[in-house]
């Protein structure tokens, strides 16, 4: 071999000196933040109860708990080599049977958790269980942020929004166990892309400090739980959000103008709130939502058009002129129904759809009115346009010919919506032999689906089945 000159023996001594400061350095910010990573994982073992898991294999054996199930783990690598302990990644415990409290606050201190997937399991938070077994040592009552790594975190379906423990709920609300520790530490999740938190069973409002905690979100779900109030305007400032769904909760207002912010998203789903007032333009146009896949803001009224009586003397139900979507050339899905819309069909509505792929547009149940024209629906397919209960006093004739195929061609104008003076049980219109429209004297608008003093046997009104939701 050559023999080493004294640069590169300067060289080779500042790598070994450089390679022993990493090591030093990592040593060094796992005893500061005190991780015992193994006893992390036995303390959610032990507060979840483990023993009744369905899979629980490896579990608290000797062997790497990289290796026990759902869990993942990746070596940290340095410039020069591996560290010699290796780190969890990911913890994937969906629907696996664990039951109890789960000590989340101490898992975002796994310094490299990237994935939390707990949903479908009947766990709640409570703060207590973050002090036992001496985890975080002395330095537990003195933190006062800590921040995670973690990207994707998923505890749908579990009751992680109902605390044992309420009354330790700060300015997060119920959002406390979350974004902060049993101790007070506030969580920062700044690379924190996807949030799934549906039927949680999360109450109150949607704290706007929470927001400003979410700048990386990409997909964010909050479905079926009681959150109030109204939408936080701060969500129009997630630029990189592509999926926002908060159905089946109980908000309020308006919907923000500045949800047109979200050039990025994708989908956006408000079903079944109590939100009022008009469609915000800023969300029907191209310009603003370029990538809008799915708008769905029905139900915003119940069926009867009168709030339950649970939230008796909210008045909800999207209302003013029913808008175009003429420039929304992405738009697939769009459900509207069970709101106060008015006005005709706009002649433009979806000019910009490709009919090829577009799925539906639900406007059933508004108080929409007018004629129906080719200009405003006649380029959509004909099964996928819902028209009945409105206040509809005709269709053009074109819509009705033959050549548009399905259930035009087989039952013409009856096929879009049942002609006044008869209705169709249910849907509004004929869909097949068995379900012809039916005489019904006291239907004044097309697509009627009940009748009332109609003309059953001595002039008992007809009954109708119960409304498709």
């Amino acid at each position: 071999y050559p023999k080493m000159t004294n640069q590169g023996k300067w060289l080779r001594a500042q790598r070994s000196l450089s390679s022993l400061l990493l090591l030093w350095t990592c040593a060094r910010t796992s005893a500061e933040i005190n991780v015992d990573e193994r006893a992390i994982l036995q303390l959610l073992y032990k507060t979840t109860k483990g023993a009744q898991w369905k899979d629980s294999t490896n579990w608290l054996t000797d062997t790497s708990y990289c290796k026990w199930y759902g869990i993942t783990c990746t070596e940290t690598d340095g410039d020069y080599g591996k560290l010699p302990l290796p780190s969890v990644t990911k913890i994937e415990l969906g629907a696996n049977n664990l039951v109890g409290s789960a000590p989340l606050s101490l898992l975002w201190r796994l310094p490299n958790l990237s994935v939390l997937k707990l949903d479908r399991n009947d766990i709640v938070y409570d703060d207590y269980v973050e002090t036992e077994l001496g985890v975080l040592g002395e330095d537990f009552d003195s933190e006062k942020e800590i921040s995670t790594n973690v990207r994707f975190v998923d505890l749908s379906y579990t009751g992680i929004g109902s605390s044992t423990n309420p009354s330790s709920y700060t300015e997060y609300g119920a959002f406390s166990p979350i974004f902060e520790t049993g101790g007070g530490a506030k969580v920062f999740m700044s690379q924190l892309t996807d949030l799934y938190l549906a039927g949680t069973e999360l109450r109150g409002t949607i704290p706007h400090t929470i927001i400003n905690l979410m700048s990386s979100m990409e997909r964010l779900a909050m479905d079926a739980n009681a959150l109030s109030g109204t939408l936080p305007p701060e969500i129009g400032n997630l630029l990189n959000l592509r999926y926002l769904s908060l159905p089946e909760n109980e908000f309020t207002g308006r919907i923000p103008g500045n949800f047109g912010n979200l050039n990025k998203l994708r989908h956006l789903i408000l079903r079944g709130n109590h939100l009022d007032g008009s469609i915000p333009e800023s969300i029907t146009l191209k310009e603003n939502l370029p990538m809008l896949e799915q708008l769905d803001l029905s139900r915003q009224r119940d069926i009867t058009g009168s709030m339950s009586a649970t939230h008796e003397g909210i008045d909800g139900g999207l209302g003013g002129l029913l808008p175009s979507f003429s420039t929304m050339d992405n738009l697939v899905q769009l459900d509207l129904r069970y709101n106060k819309l008015q006005g005709p069909i706009p002649a433009d509505f979806l000019q910009a759809v490709d009919s090829l792929i577009f799925e539906y547009a639900f406007l059933n149940a508004n108080e929409l009115t007018g004629t129906v024209t080719m200009d405003a629906i006649g380029d959509l397919p004909v099964d996928s346009v819902f028209l009945e209960d409105n206040k509809i006093t005709d269709l053009e004739e074109d819509l009705c010919f033959e050549h548009r195929g399905g259930v035009v061609q087989a039952y013409g104008c009856s096929g879009i919506l049942c002609p006044p003076g008869k209705y169709g049980p249910t849907i509004g219109r004929q869909e097949s032999e068995s379900s012809p429209c039916e005489e019904c004297s006291s239907a004044q608008y097309w697509g009627t689906t009940s009748c009332f003093g109609g003309n059953g046997p001595e002039g008992i009104a007809t009954p109708t089945k119960a409304p498709t939701l």
